[in-house]
């Protein structure tokens, strides 16, 4: 995504409005295995609302769309602003949102609460009434509305699905003259955004507008008349890119709307500060990532089979860990687990640092059985027989004689897959791994590969820690002591092969600039962490600070795979962040910049970047000069540079953040990533060369946008 807004900008000096190029949504490609849209139809039929929304999140974050949804067409609009002409350029989906493939897909109505969530993590927004007009305007495919007699069904997936078939049914009528990917409109109401949705009365609500008609009149007003919990057959989801070209200059949507001129390009209803539905925290979906710190899971999602999993505070400390570990056990015996993920859960690996405590000396009296396990059906009984038996694929390891399994469970009755048995008859910390891609598994321990093996007994499922004791006396049981919790997708990298073609010999081109050093060690957190902090930089917390959370975001980047953030997932106080201490020269100039964002809607917000030229390490110090960022818009990437003069042999880099109001929201999550400092080479003296006009500086880039921690 930020690479694209640096190419929409030069293609944008080179092309002409009528010479568009393909902008494409930052999405997964979609897995093979993925299920169809009729499969999908089946999977959820029966579901209630809530859960059906969460593995509609789910399919979508994996990237089970139609190929042709992932291309966007470009709508260009103009109006005189100002006594001048203003043209304006942003990208929408084709079509409503769809799960599935390109030969069987399901266009999915969906709660304004799941569409935001939606938008938020592919970096789109819902339209405005306005848009959903000059969709209509621009559309090469214009369906005539097909309705459904009003019933307490309208809201059910058979009739979502019979709805589907209609309008499948039209449109391939269309196909010969307008593929897929051709711009429709007129099948389904559109979802919009309005400033009415902050000044309706409780219940919140869901606006919807459209259902064109062929001679352009609408079926549906805008209508604000149903609660943010409804969603019928008629409701579709349309997607417009945030990031847009404004007289050939890079603007976001929201930059817009909130203009008191420039606001007529996307909106008939004035301006608009909150172009988004209030803020729900999604539901977890892979990567899934948890380090269990003393103040509570990182993920919400956990299901528990018997007993909540306890924190302790435990020594040794795993490797990555903070000293505090998640013990999975049932006291009153036998076997417990944590599961999280869906039963469509596929092809993935999940990974665990798992303590085991070698004590022989008890062997007489029984054992305990720790460790991990994926593709289970649901009932979460690792290899127990309790309510029907487990049935999963699993790692363990037996406290009593060091036996390491890597094992299947069907009904609760274990299987070695190993051919002959294996033993690591030690005390320590091991790090568990089993990779699951179709019918092949691998089962690592410590980064051993200790069997690799295929089965298809299962072929999708849940993941999660596990734990059985085997004891006479209860008192020996210990549990399962977890730490740095993973599990994520494994897919195969499609191999493109470009087609030759007979190319003229190329002109040498001139080597690159290359970007100069960058001071600031592990500045885009690729190098590391520890304890949740990444590696060279070190945590603060303000004095009277409540306790906060780091960790790695994998999610919430801005440049490479991982980011920093520190956050608190409730309403207190707190008020922290990072600094690094970098050497310079005395008299040189540098150039410090950053990227943080937020999603907080508490009170108080805090925002700031900043340095101290007297090499300092106090974040609330009066010698840091700090530059807010705090009113950037929720979850969007804010951008610092700062050009000093070093006075001293070193400078302090900060990032400081947090909240001092305790309402407006239920948490607060920040991010701190790409983190620069270079030295600015002196300029060599004027000649007769005219000095060049400054180059503007471009707005902050996109990037993939995903509401949470991971």
């Amino acid at each position: 995504m930020k690479k694209f807004f640096l190419t929409i900008v030069l293609l944008l000096l080179i092309c002409s409005a009528e010479n568009l190029f393909a902008v494409s949504l930052s999405i997964p490609p979609r897995p093979a295995g993925a299920m169809t849209g009729s499969q999908f139809v089946s999977y959820i039929v029966s579901m209630s609302l809530e859960e059906r929304e969460k593995n509609i999140y789910n399919q979508i974050t994996m990237g089970n769309i139609p190929n042709f949804y992932r291309t966007l067409c470009p709508i260009t609009v103009s109006a005189s602003i100002g006594g001048s002409v203003r043209s304006l350029t942003y990208y929408v989906t084709p079509d409503f949102l769809a799960i599935g493939s390109d030969a069987d897909y399901f266009l999915c109505p969906m709660t304004p609460i799941l569409a935001q969530q939606v938008a938020d993590y592919l970096g789109c927004s819902l339209p405005t009434r306005k848009i959903s007009n000059d969709i209509w305007t621009k559309a090469a495919v214009k369906m005539s509305p097909q309705t459904i007699n009003p019933s307490p069904q309208m809201t059910t997936v058979p009739v979502f699905n019979d709805h589907n078939t209609m309008v499948w049914t039209q449109r391939k009528t269309k196909l010969a003259q307008h593929p897929l990917g051709s711009l429709v409109a007129g099948d389904k109401k559109d979802v919009v955004i309005t400033p009415q949705i902050y000044t309706m009365p409780p219940p919140a609500r869901v606006a919807i507008y459209g259902w064109h008609k062929l001679d352009g009149s609408v079926w549906q007003p805008l209508y604000l008349g149903h609660e943010s919990t409804y969603a019928d057959y008629s409701h579709g989801i349309r997607l417009v890119e945030k990031d847009m070209i404004l007289d050939g200059q890079p603007k976001t949507m929201a930059q817009i709307l909130a203009d008191a001129s420039l606001n007529v390009l996307l909106n008939d209803e004035g301006v608009m500060t909150k172009p988004y539905y209030p803020f729900t925290a999604p539901p977890d979906v892979m990567p899934f990532v948890d380090s269990f710190p003393a103040g509570g899971r990182h993920l919400k999602s956990w299901v528990d089979k018997f007993t909540a999993p306890v924190l302790k505070t435990f020594s040794p400390v795993s490797p990555d860990g903070d000293g505090t570990v998640l013990v999975v056990m049932d006291a009153s015996g036998g076997a417990d687990t944590t599961r999280i993920g869906f039963l469509s859960d596929e092809d993935y690996y999940v990974q665990c640092d798992i303590y085991c405590n070698y004590r022989p000396a008890l062997a007489a009296d029984g054992y305990e059985r720790v460790g991990i396990f994926l593709r289970d059906n649901g009932n979460g009984a690792f290899e127990h027989t309790t309510g029907g038996g487990g049935f999963c694929y699993g790692m363990a390891w037996d406290s009593g004689d060091g036996r390491l399994w890597c094992f299947k469970s069907v009904n609760g009755v274990i299987a070695d897959l190993n051919p002959s048995p294996v033993y690591r008859p030690e005390t320590a910390w091991r790090r568990f791994r089993i990779e699951a891609l179709g019918n092949n598994l691998v089962f690592k321990c410590d980064g051993e590969t200790i069997l690799d093996v295929d089965d298809n007994t299962f072929s999708k499922g849940q993941c999660g820690i596990g734990y059985h004791e085997y004891f006479k006396t209860n008192s020996n049981m210990l549990g399962t002591y977890a730490d740095n919790f993973r599990a994520d997708r494994l897919t195969i990298a499609p191999v493109y092969t470009p087609t030759p073609t007979q190319s003229p010999t190329p002109t040498a081109a001139p080597s690159p600039t290359p970007l100069p050093e960058n001071l600031i060690k592990n500045g885009s957190f690729e190098e590391g962490f520890t304890n949740g902090t990444g590696n060279f930089w070190t945590k603060w917390e303000a004095a009277g600070s409540s306790a906060i959370t780091f960790g790695v975001a994998t999610k919430n980047v801005h440049d490479g795979a991982n980011s920093q953030y520190w956050a608190r997932n409730d309403t207190l106080a707190f008020q922290g962040g990072l600094y690094q201490k970098v050497a310079v020269v005395p008299g040189e100039t540098y150039r410090i910049s950053a990227w943080i964002k937020h999603q907080s809607y508490l009170a108080g917000n805090v925002m700031d970047v900043g340095y101290d030229l007297s090499g300092g390490t106090d974040g609330m110090g009066t010698s840091v000069v700090y530059t807010s960022l705090a009113k950037t818009a929720y979850n969007e990437w804010a951008s610092y540079t700062q050009t000093v003069k070093a006075t001293g042999n070193a400078i302090t880099v900060f990032a400081r953040a947090g909240h001092t109001g305790t309402t407006g929201g239920t948490s607060a999550y920040y991010y701190f990533d790409e983190a620069r400092m270079t030295r600015v080479e002196p300029q060599p003296t004027a000649t007769s060369t005219p000095v060049p006009t400054a180059t503007p500086q471009p707005s902050p880039s996109p990037t993939k946008v995903s509401w949470g921690v991971y």
